[in-house]
């Protein structure tokens, strides 16, 4: 990455919905295609624009992870300058220190280390089951799915659940070095739903029996859609980590391509 014709992005940060996922994607972008890149008006269709705790936990785990050189990555800012040098692989931990997102600290940094040259391992902390992001459920059941279709593998462990407002979860992310070309993917059919699978659980000092109600509604209600489908929600009490929550989350299985469609509700408070 020392070659002198080393070109410079910019990219407008306020464009489509003028979220995070923009500067995400265009940070592991501009790794892999050895790039700088500044990202301006981030995060400008939020009520809050620029960059909060998880921006700049993904941001600076990338920058660790690339060497890369990384200006204006404080609070509520709404610019930055990445320019990465290499990909380094090993073992690395990110901490939201809030209930920042998981899985959007991983959507900025396994595509990145995916092209390392050995295996690497994340650890990262903050919110497994947060607002307004996926939860860390879909990236392995949905993308994980995807991803290995193209030839891109990752693993998750969730060691640690951790909800709205404080946070305090954990997961370890072990991501496989890509070892050929890509392979892209070609889905032009939905497919029929052959099953659906989920879980309702429940967490500190929220009863059992909410989970079990929930999971009840669910069947119900699908029932009424996919009469003759194998449904399965299994209900349990997720470790405590000192919060009180109730989640529900389902996918239906397609025969196509064993596609998957994560649905997903929560009602969290503090104990």
């Amino acid at each position: 990455m020392t070659d002198p014709n080393f070109e410079h992005v910019i990219i407008d940060g306020s464009l489509l919905e003028g979220g995070g996922q923009i500067l995400r994607n265009a940070v592991s972008l501009c790794v892999l295609a050895k790039k700088a890149v500044t990202i301006e008006k981030i995060r400008a269709g939020r009520p809050k624009p620029g960059l909060s705790p998880q921006h700049l936990t993904g941001l600076e785990l990338a920058a660790l992870i690339s060497d890369a050189q990384l200006q204006g990555c404080i609070a509520n800012s709404q610019q930055i300058t990445f320019k990465p040098k290499c990909i380094k692989t090993g073992e690395f931990e990110g901490d939201a220190k809030t209930a920042g997102s998981v899985a959007l600290l991983a959507q900025i940094t396994v595509p990145i280390l995916a092209f390392g040259q050995r295996a690497s391992t994340l650890v990262l902390k903050g919110g497994t089951d947060a607002s307004f992001a996926p939860p860390i459920d879909y990236l392995s059941e949905v993308t994980a799915h995807y991803y290995r279709k193209m030839g891109l593998y990752f693993d998750i462990e969730v060691l640690e659940r951790g909800y709205y407002p404080q946070g305090g979860g954990t997961v370890k992310v072990v991501v496989q070095p890509v070892t050929s070309k890509l392979s892209p993917i070609t889905l032009h059919e939905i497919g029929s739903i052959s099953r659906v699978l989920g879980s309702s659980f429940v967490a500190g000092k929220v009863p059992i029996k909410v989970a079990e109600q929930m999971s009840a509604v669910a069947k119900r209600l699908l029932r009424n859609y996919l009469p003759e489908c194998p449904i399965n929600i299994n209900t349990f009490r997720a470790p405590d980590n000192r919060f009180r929550a109730c989640h529900i989350k389902y996918f239906r299985r397609l025969s196509y391509w064993m596609c998957h469609l994560l649905y997903y509700t929560r009602v969290t408070s503090e104990a």
